[in-house]
């Protein structure tokens, strides 16, 4: 049995408002209805609903704020990217940020927003994952401030 998700009731609801923020028609900062209201308007589920706003909040293109509501999250323009240059013996693991980090790095609760961590002889670094990339020591770039 494969784990089709695009063969799910929320998978094609996800798909629906993905090419919807693909094609423009949802904008970054656009209000998504409610989970009620979705479910209402096709016919659904709730559970349907929350299960497909969530899926699009994990790949990053929808934000949830529990008590506001889903809003089209901004796309990255990776151009706009700041670089660290790894330097031998770092390594960097991508994750989502713990509490403390999200205070640091001011990344509001619900925000899909993962931290670069560069781990090295100097120790520990956290980086915000949408404001910085990491390249490996052979590629030229700035290091950040």
């Amino acid at each position: 049995m494969t784990d089709d998700i695009s063969a799910t009731r929320y998978g094609r609801l996800a798909a629906e408002i993905r090419a919807q923020i693909a094609d423009g028609t949802l904008q970054p900062g656009d209000r998504l209805p409610s989970y009620r209201t979705l479910a209402a308007e096709r016919g659904i589920d709730t559970h349907t609903a929350r299960d497909a706003i969530q899926l699009l909040n994990k790949e990053g293109l929808v934000v949830v704020r529990p008590g506001y509501g889903s809003t089209v999250a901004e796309q990255i323009d990776e151009s706009t990217l700041k670089t660290i240059i790894l330097k031998p013996g770092q390594s960097v693991v991508s994750r989502m940020p713990t509490v403390e980090e999200r205070d640091a790095l001011k990344i509001g609760i619900g925000e899909p927003v993962t931290v670069l961590v560069v781990h090295g002889k100097d120790g520990k670094h956290v980086y915000r994952g949408d404001e910085f990339r990491a390249v490996q020591a052979a590629q030229q770039a700035d290091q950040p401030d």
